[in-house]
């Protein structure tokens, strides 16, 4: 008889199964906005997309929130926004949730 095995993680996927929220394009959008940078909200959308198919979603377990710095870096140049990158690419994953307006689903409990 097989040992069983231990359960170590859980991991859900919450945007979209657990909760609603703005699409991603959308957050970004009004967090520039807050920042004061207007943007084209398809000009984020195109950006957004090519990250898609430029980051290797594998590498995001081992890098953490360093993975969507570094997203957020590459779709802040893709939109031609380079002056305190860096920082402005931490500062939206800090205030992602502030401005997602998340709803949990109501059979999600």
């Amino acid at each position: 008889m097989k040992k069983p095995r231990k359960v170590k993680a859980v991991i859900f996927d919450l945007g979209g199964t657990i909760v609603k929220s703005f699409e991603p394009a959308q957050v970004f959008h009004r967090i520039l906005e807050a920042h004061g940078y207007r943007v084209q909200i398809e000009k984020i959308r195109a950006a957004h997309k090519r990250n898609e198919t430029e980051h290797d979603v594998d590498d995001m377990a081992d890098q953490g929130m360093e993975y969507w710095n570094r997203w957020n870096a590459r779709l802040l140049e893709s939109i031609g926004i380079e002056d305190n990158e860096r920082l402005l690419a931490r500062s939206i994953n800090e205030q992602w949730f502030n401005y997602a307006d998340l709803q949990v689903y109501s059979d999600a409990a």
